[in-house]
């Protein structure tokens, strides 16, 4: 594992779908446009925090929405070159915090099947499989790949 760094967390929202769409792009295969962020943040209870390190440089992200007592993960991701070093972690641990202060008892999310150091991250978290859903996420070779739907109760 690389050194741990404590981020800046940034609170952002619909005007900052660009940016987020950029860091969407640079951390996963399957990118999702600066419209469907747009989009997504319009929703009800949707929120994002941006990490940043060393001189303000955009490191992470957390899309996550919290409506009606339950909350979800939208998209979580982490630049390639500041992964293990716990962004991830204290992105998690904001959405969870921001979900619990809404009202939010329960946090789900998707994972690839065969994303171990995500699960990993989820597990160490306090988060539990509770269903999978075949051929969700694209592979990389011809076909889909199934997520692992998790769940993690929320002490309010």
């Amino acid at each position: 594992m690389r050194t741990m760094v404590i981020p800046r967390l940034h609170t952002v929202g619909e005007p900052h779908a660009e940016l987020l769409a950029a860091l969407h792009q640079r951390s996963f295969e399957e990118r999702w446009t600066t419209g469907t962020i747009r989009d997504l943040l319009r929703g009800p209870g949707a929120f994002a925090v941006v990490a940043t390190v060393l001189t303000d440089q955009p490191a992470g992200f957390v899309m996550a929405r919290a409506v009606a007592g339950e909350a979800e993960i939208l998209s979580l991701g982490v630049l390639p070159k500041h992964r293990r070093c716990g962004i991830g972690r204290w992105l998690m641990s904001t959405a969870i915090t921001v979900a619990g202060d809404r009202g939010a008892r329960a946090m789900f999310l998707e994972v690839a099947e065969g994303n171990i150091l995500a699960q990993a991250l989820y597990f160490s978290m306090g988060f539990t499989i509770v269903g999978r859903r075949a051929n969700y996420y694209p592979d990389r070779g011809a076909g889909r790949e199934t997520a692992l739907v998790m769940k993690r109760d929320i002490s309010i």
